[in-house]
Protein backbone atom coordinates (compact mmCIF):
# COMPACT_ATOMS: atom_id res chain seq x y z
CA UNK A 1 0.00 0.00 0.00
CA UNK A 2 2.57 2.73 0.68
CA UNK A 3 4.45 1.62 -1.84
CA UNK A 4 1.79 2.35 -4.53
CA UNK A 5 1.14 5.34 -2.69
CA UNK A 6 4.73 6.52 -3.18
CA UNK A 7 4.47 5.43 -6.97
CA UNK A 8 1.30 7.71 -7.10
CA UNK A 9 3.23 10.63 -5.34
CA UNK A 10 6.16 10.53 -7.82
CA UNK A 11 3.34 10.48 -10.75
CA UNK A 12 2.27 13.16 -10.18
CA UNK A 13 5.48 14.85 -9.18
CA UNK A 14 6.73 14.18 -12.77
CA UNK A 15 3.12 15.75 -14.13
CA UNK A 16 3.06 19.08 -12.21
CA UNK A 17 6.95 19.81 -12.81
CA UNK A 18 5.92 19.05 -16.89
CA UNK A 19 3.23 21.83 -16.28
CA UNK A 20 5.69 24.08 -14.93
CA UNK A 21 8.22 23.93 -17.98
CA UNK A 22 5.68 23.97 -20.07
CA UNK A 23 3.89 27.56 -18.75
CA UNK A 24 7.40 28.73 -18.62
CA UNK A 25 7.55 29.00 -22.60
CA UNK A 26 6.36 32.11 -23.92
CA UNK A 27 3.76 31.50 -26.61
CA UNK A 28 4.71 33.31 -29.94
CA UNK A 29 8.43 34.13 -29.11
CA UNK A 30 10.18 33.53 -32.53
CA UNK A 31 13.49 31.78 -31.54
CA UNK A 32 14.83 31.04 -35.15
CA UNK A 33 16.69 33.23 -37.20
CA UNK A 34 13.90 33.81 -39.39
CA UNK A 35 14.24 37.64 -41.75
CA UNK A 36 11.45 39.30 -38.81
CA UNK A 37 14.68 38.37 -36.30
CA UNK A 38 18.00 39.82 -38.71
CA UNK A 39 16.57 42.92 -39.42
CA UNK A 40 18.09 45.40 -36.90
CA UNK A 41 21.63 45.11 -38.54
CA UNK A 42 20.98 47.64 -41.48
CA UNK A 43 17.87 48.88 -40.21
CA UNK A 44 16.07 48.78 -43.63
CA UNK A 45 14.91 45.06 -43.77
CA UNK A 46 11.58 45.67 -41.39
CA UNK A 47 8.73 48.44 -42.22
CA UNK A 48 11.24 51.53 -41.94
CA UNK A 49 12.32 50.63 -45.58
CA UNK A 50 10.94 53.36 -48.17
CA UNK A 51 12.41 51.84 -51.30
CA UNK A 52 11.21 48.25 -51.65
CA UNK A 53 12.06 46.94 -55.29
CA UNK A 54 14.07 47.32 -58.38
CA UNK A 55 13.67 45.95 -61.61
CA UNK A 56 14.23 46.39 -65.20
CA UNK A 57 12.25 46.19 -67.96
CA UNK A 58 12.61 46.05 -71.77
CA UNK A 59 9.95 48.82 -73.20
CA UNK A 60 11.73 48.62 -77.20
CA UNK A 61 13.38 51.97 -77.73
CA UNK A 62 13.60 52.74 -73.93
CA UNK A 63 14.83 50.38 -71.12
CA UNK A 64 12.40 51.25 -68.02
CA UNK A 65 13.89 51.14 -64.42
CA UNK A 66 11.57 51.06 -61.92
CA UNK A 67 12.12 51.54 -58.31
CA UNK A 68 9.29 51.36 -56.21
CA UNK A 69 8.14 52.99 -53.28
CA UNK A 70 6.72 51.97 -50.05
CA UNK A 71 5.02 56.10 -50.81
CA UNK A 72 6.17 58.69 -52.63
CA UNK A 73 9.56 59.00 -53.23
CA UNK A 74 11.56 62.49 -52.67
CA UNK A 75 14.78 62.22 -55.33
CA UNK A 76 17.17 64.17 -57.01
CA UNK A 77 18.57 63.12 -60.50
CA UNK A 78 22.12 63.79 -62.02
CA UNK A 79 23.78 62.74 -65.18
CA UNK A 80 27.39 62.17 -64.75
CA UNK A 81 29.82 61.74 -67.97
CA UNK A 82 32.55 59.83 -66.93
CA UNK A 83 31.89 57.19 -66.40
CA UNK A 84 28.42 57.63 -68.11
CA UNK A 85 25.44 57.24 -65.34
CA UNK A 86 22.07 58.43 -63.85
CA UNK A 87 22.69 58.96 -60.60
CA UNK A 88 19.45 59.51 -57.95
CA UNK A 89 19.61 60.37 -54.40
CA UNK A 90 15.93 59.34 -53.05
CA UNK A 91 14.88 60.25 -49.69
CA UNK A 92 14.54 57.43 -47.17
CA UNK A 93 16.10 53.54 -46.77
CA UNK A 94 15.96 50.44 -49.04
CA UNK A 95 15.51 46.92 -48.46
CA UNK A 96 18.48 45.08 -47.67
CA UNK A 97 16.73 42.62 -50.51
CA UNK A 98 17.66 45.46 -52.84
CA UNK A 99 20.74 46.65 -51.75
CA UNK A 100 23.40 45.94 -54.25
CA UNK A 101 24.48 45.55 -57.97
CA UNK A 102 21.67 44.50 -60.38
CA UNK A 103 23.48 43.61 -63.71
CA UNK A 104 20.65 44.81 -66.83
CA UNK A 105 22.89 45.27 -69.79
CA UNK A 106 19.88 45.80 -71.62
CA UNK A 107 19.89 49.22 -74.23
CA UNK A 108 22.25 51.41 -73.24
CA UNK A 109 21.77 50.42 -69.45
CA UNK A 110 24.69 48.30 -67.85
CA UNK A 111 23.66 47.84 -64.53
CA UNK A 112 21.79 49.19 -61.38
CA UNK A 113 23.74 49.66 -58.08
CA UNK A 114 22.19 50.85 -55.11
CA UNK A 115 23.35 51.42 -51.61
CA UNK A 116 23.44 54.10 -48.68
CA UNK A 117 24.61 57.58 -49.99
CA UNK A 118 27.97 58.04 -48.70
CA UNK A 119 27.87 61.45 -46.35
CA UNK A 120 24.59 61.27 -46.44
CA UNK A 121 22.12 60.15 -43.73
CA UNK A 122 18.66 59.11 -44.77
CA UNK A 123 19.45 58.37 -48.27
CA UNK A 124 19.59 56.37 -51.17
CA UNK A 125 22.00 56.18 -54.17
CA UNK A 126 20.60 54.76 -57.29
CA UNK A 127 23.48 54.65 -59.84
CA UNK A 128 22.35 53.34 -63.64
CA UNK A 129 25.68 52.77 -64.87
CA UNK A 130 25.34 53.73 -68.77
CA UNK A 131 27.65 52.09 -72.10
CA UNK A 132 27.22 55.60 -73.45
CA UNK A 133 25.14 59.15 -72.54
CA UNK A 134 21.84 59.22 -73.83
CA UNK A 135 18.57 60.85 -72.79
CA UNK A 136 16.70 60.08 -69.82
CA UNK A 137 13.38 60.97 -68.18
CA UNK A 138 11.93 60.42 -64.57
CA UNK A 139 7.95 59.62 -63.96
CA UNK A 140 5.60 58.75 -61.46
CA UNK A 141 3.64 55.82 -61.69
CA UNK A 142 1.73 55.59 -57.85
CA UNK A 143 4.34 55.53 -55.27
CA UNK A 144 6.95 53.96 -57.82
CA UNK A 145 9.34 56.14 -59.85
CA UNK A 146 10.66 54.99 -63.51
CA UNK A 147 13.51 55.57 -65.50
CA UNK A 148 13.15 55.96 -68.66
CA UNK A 149 16.62 55.45 -70.66
CA UNK A 150 16.34 56.40 -74.59
CA UNK A 151 18.28 53.34 -76.65
CA UNK A 152 17.68 54.88 -80.11
CA UNK A 153 20.28 56.06 -81.93
CA UNK A 154 18.27 59.14 -82.62
CA UNK A 155 16.57 61.90 -80.97
CA UNK A 156 12.91 62.46 -82.00
CA UNK A 157 10.88 65.66 -80.56
CA UNK A 158 9.49 63.54 -78.06
CA UNK A 159 12.29 63.96 -76.09
CA UNK A 160 12.82 67.02 -76.51
CA UNK A 161 9.73 67.73 -74.71
CA UNK A 162 7.98 67.03 -71.37
CA UNK A 163 4.79 64.85 -71.35
CA UNK A 164 1.42 66.83 -70.31
CA UNK A 165 0.10 64.63 -67.85
CA UNK A 166 -3.70 65.78 -67.05
CA UNK A 167 -3.90 66.91 -63.51
CA UNK A 168 -6.09 66.30 -60.58
CA UNK A 169 -8.65 68.71 -59.12
CA UNK A 170 -6.59 68.26 -55.37
CA UNK A 171 -2.97 69.09 -57.24
CA UNK A 172 -5.18 72.68 -58.93
CA UNK A 173 -6.33 73.65 -55.69
CA UNK A 174 -3.84 75.35 -54.54
CA UNK A 175 -1.84 75.65 -51.26
CA UNK A 176 1.89 74.85 -50.81
CA UNK A 177 3.31 72.44 -53.47
CA UNK A 178 6.29 70.40 -52.33
CA UNK A 179 9.61 69.60 -54.42
CA UNK A 180 9.69 66.26 -54.96
CA UNK A 181 12.44 66.04 -57.62
CA UNK A 182 15.31 68.11 -59.17
CA UNK A 183 16.87 66.65 -62.61
CA UNK A 184 19.47 68.34 -64.86
CA UNK A 185 20.46 66.90 -67.76
CA UNK A 186 21.15 67.37 -71.47
CA UNK A 187 18.26 67.33 -74.37
CA UNK A 188 18.87 65.08 -76.45
CA UNK A 189 21.76 65.98 -78.55
CA UNK A 190 21.00 69.44 -79.69
CA UNK A 191 22.95 71.06 -77.42
CA UNK A 192 21.21 72.47 -74.92
CA UNK A 193 21.01 71.41 -71.49
CA UNK A 194 17.83 71.53 -69.02
CA UNK A 195 16.62 71.86 -65.23
CA UNK A 196 13.67 69.94 -64.29
CA UNK A 197 11.47 71.12 -60.94
CA UNK A 198 8.50 68.38 -60.31
CA UNK A 199 6.45 69.88 -57.56
CA UNK A 200 2.85 67.61 -55.87
CA UNK A 201 1.19 70.53 -56.50
CA UNK A 202 0.90 73.28 -58.99
CA UNK A 203 3.20 75.73 -58.68
CA UNK A 204 3.80 79.50 -60.66
CA UNK A 205 7.32 80.01 -62.23
CA UNK A 206 9.23 82.97 -62.22
CA UNK A 207 12.99 83.84 -63.90
CA UNK A 208 15.33 86.82 -63.55
CA UNK A 209 18.99 87.12 -64.29
CA UNK A 210 21.35 89.36 -62.17
CA UNK A 211 24.77 90.35 -62.47
CA UNK A 212 24.76 91.21 -65.86
CA UNK A 213 23.27 87.98 -66.97
CA UNK A 214 25.55 85.51 -65.18
CA UNK A 215 23.27 85.01 -62.86
CA UNK A 216 19.98 83.47 -63.45
CA UNK A 217 16.79 83.05 -60.48
CA UNK A 218 14.25 80.73 -61.03
CA UNK A 219 11.45 80.97 -58.66
CA UNK A 220 8.36 78.82 -58.39
CA UNK A 221 5.64 79.24 -55.34
CA UNK A 222 4.36 78.78 -53.50
CA UNK A 223 6.45 76.02 -52.50
CA UNK A 224 8.75 74.09 -50.26
CA UNK A 225 11.71 72.32 -50.53
CA UNK A 226 13.21 69.36 -47.71
CA UNK A 227 16.83 69.86 -47.06
CA UNK A 228 17.67 66.41 -49.26
CA UNK A 229 17.04 68.43 -51.88
CA UNK A 230 18.90 71.64 -51.33
CA UNK A 231 22.36 70.62 -51.65
CA UNK A 232 23.94 72.55 -54.65
CA UNK A 233 24.30 70.90 -58.09
CA UNK A 234 27.95 71.02 -59.34
CA UNK A 235 27.64 71.05 -63.61
CA UNK A 236 31.09 72.65 -64.13
CA UNK A 237 32.22 69.23 -65.45
CA UNK A 238 29.00 68.92 -67.83
CA UNK A 239 28.98 70.75 -71.37
CA UNK A 240 26.43 73.41 -70.64
CA UNK A 241 26.57 76.91 -69.87
CA UNK A 242 25.69 76.11 -66.33
CA UNK A 243 28.23 75.88 -63.70
CA UNK A 244 26.56 75.50 -60.86
CA UNK A 245 22.89 74.94 -59.21
CA UNK A 246 21.59 76.09 -55.61
CA UNK A 247 18.07 75.46 -54.42
CA UNK A 248 17.03 77.46 -51.53
CA UNK A 249 13.84 78.32 -49.68
CA UNK A 250 13.26 81.87 -49.61
CA UNK A 251 12.05 84.13 -47.02
CA UNK A 252 8.53 84.01 -48.16
CA UNK A 253 6.97 81.28 -49.78
CA UNK A 254 8.57 80.36 -52.69
CA UNK A 255 11.80 78.30 -53.89
CA UNK A 256 14.55 79.55 -55.64
CA UNK A 257 17.59 78.18 -57.72
CA UNK A 258 20.20 80.17 -58.02
CA UNK A 259 22.07 79.47 -61.39
CA UNK A 260 25.59 80.38 -62.12
CA UNK A 261 26.57 80.16 -66.00
CA UNK A 262 29.18 79.50 -67.32
CA UNK A 263 28.66 82.06 -70.48
CA UNK A 264 25.74 84.03 -71.23
CA UNK A 265 23.24 82.07 -73.74
CA UNK A 266 19.38 82.15 -74.04
CA UNK A 267 17.49 80.13 -71.97
CA UNK A 268 14.02 79.29 -71.69
CA UNK A 269 11.27 78.99 -69.11
CA UNK A 270 8.45 76.08 -69.86
CA UNK A 271 6.05 74.45 -67.70
CA UNK A 272 3.38 71.45 -68.09
CA UNK A 273 1.38 69.95 -65.62
CA UNK A 274 3.85 69.50 -62.52
CA UNK A 275 7.15 70.11 -64.08
CA UNK A 276 8.49 73.55 -64.25
CA UNK A 277 11.46 73.91 -66.79
CA UNK A 278 14.37 76.33 -67.43
CA UNK A 279 16.65 75.36 -70.71
CA UNK A 280 19.51 76.75 -71.88
CA UNK A 281 20.94 76.96 -75.74
CA UNK A 282 24.55 75.34 -76.47
CA UNK A 283 27.76 77.14 -75.26
CA UNK A 284 31.24 76.69 -76.40
CA UNK A 285 32.50 77.22 -73.23
CA UNK A 286 34.77 74.14 -71.99
CA UNK A 287 33.62 72.32 -69.22
CA UNK A 288 35.95 71.85 -66.45
CA UNK A 289 38.53 69.28 -66.71
CA UNK A 290 37.84 65.67 -64.68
Amino acid sequence: MNRARLVLQAVILVLCLALFLTGCATPGTNTGSGAEGSGGADGAADGSATVLGLKSEDAGRQTRVVITGAQPLTYRADLESQPPAIVMDVTGQAASTVQGVTQVRNGLVDRVEVAPAAGQTNTVRVRIELTRLTTYQVVRENNNLVVLVENAGTVTSADLDVPDVPLTAAQMAGGTARITGVDFKPVGRTGRTRLMIRTDKLVSPNVLSRDGGKTVILSVGPASIGPELSRALDTSYFQSAVNLIKPTQSSGKSVEFLIRLRSMVPYHLGQKGLTTYLDFDPTGAAPRSA
